[in-house]
């Protein structure tokens, strides 16, 4: 799926949560932030996609329960209960020049541009969210982009820090990527795990 198709099927209307993450996968990426090609690849020890999806209450069985191994099926069942995945910056996989900065640290002189444009095609789902995560270097939209709406009237924009297991910031990390730590802060009730995802754990 392609990224402004992703973003077109955003329901109308106030939107649960907004998870921002710095820029694509560098490998197995697809042009959904935090979604690779099937949800195996996602459920590994160090990829971050599994960690939030963990904390939303998905933990590996339940989503394959659900989903089999189809991991385009459980993020649009996310979008479709108000929960989106946007990228600070998006670099294209494909190309050489841009593909090879992925994963390196956000710099003004280089990724100002960058940013402000990923914050255009973002600026709309973004003003509808109760809720906006800023993982890791995406919090630079709040420190390079000062002024910019960053969620709706009344909500709250959360930095934090990145979802990856290595991050050192173990307290915080626990506190926010913990399995279903998002879910639970924020009260987020999705239909298709009610009831049956315990039986799962």
């Amino acid at each position: 799926m392609k990224r402004a198709a992703y973003l077109s099927g955003v329901p109308s209307g106030a939107l649960q949560l907004v998870v921002v993450g710095k820029d694509p996968y560098p490998r197995s990426a697809v042009e959904i932030p935090f979604c690779k090609e099937s949800l195996n690849e996602l459920y590994v020890h160090n990829c971050s996609g599994g960690v939030v999806l963990n904390s939303l209450g998905y933990s590996k069985a339940s989503a394959q329960k659900l989903y089999g191994g189809d991991s385009l099926s459980l993020f649009l069942a996310l979008r479709e209960s108000g929960v989106v995945f946007l990228n600070a910056i998006y670099r294209d996989t494909k190309d050489a020049e841009t593909s090879r900065d992925i994963g390196k640290k956000i710099l003004k002189a280089r990724d100002i541009d960058a940013l402000k444009r990923a914050y255009e095609q973002n600026e709309d789902v973004l003003v509808r969210a109760k809720n906006v995560i800023l993982c890791g270097e995406a919090k630079k939209l709040v420190r390079w982009l000062p002024g910019v709406p960053l969620s709706a009237e009344g909500g709250h924009v959360h930095c934090v820090v990145h979802p990856d297991v290595r991050n050192k910031w173990r307290d915080e990390w626990i506190a926010w990527w913990a399995p279903d730590a998002v879910r639970i802060r924020f009260g987020l009730n999705f239909s298709d795990i009610a009831g049956e995802d315990q039986l799962l754990r």
